[in-house]
């Protein structure tokens, strides 16, 4: 079932603008369209606590094939935000989205010496997918995470 941006998924998105896990809220910041295949995008604001502590975008879509290199999510932390375990805690508040919209799982693409998001893809539980090859110079590794924890 991959959804493209539509209307129904225009006006259900207001459903989804704050969502929370633990000391960790995202905040609907904007909606676009990604890419040829209009895939709907979002952007949250990450806040912990009252700070805002970065920006998560997530592109709506269950089909791997489209925007393989980008997967699901794509995190940016203000430099004094690391170390704080937010994106373990980020990535579970974005159940909520995808869950809203049919998906119960979502993948996670990372580059390979990213060690912070692959120690969150093991916390999660998450599922090795594959390795991408590096068409840009750095190879990606993608994750299929669940949301039934």
């Amino acid at each position: 079932m991959t959804q493209h941006a539509g209307i129904r998924l225009t006006f259900e998105i207001d459903k989804v603008s704050h969502l929370k896990h633990g000391d960790v809220s995202l905040v609907l910041d904007r909606t676009y369209l990604y890419s040829a295949h209009k895939t709907l995008g979002v952007e949250y604001k990450v806040m912990l606590g009252d700070t805002e502590a970065g920006v998560l975008n997530a592109l709506i879509n269950d089909d791997a094939a489209i925007n393989p290199e980008e997967g699901n999510i794509g995190l940016t932390l203000h430099r004094e935000h690391l170390n704080k375990g937010i994106p373990t805690k980020a990535a579970r508040a974005l159940c909520g989205l995808f869950k809203h919209f049919g998906q119960n799982e979502y993948i996670i693409t990372f580059d390979k010496e990213d060690g912070s998001i692959h120690q969150t893809c093991l916390e999660l539980s998450g599922k090795y997918l594959d390795t991408l090859p590096a068409t840009t110079g750095k190879s990606k590794i993608r994750y299929v995470m669940s949301c039934e924890y």
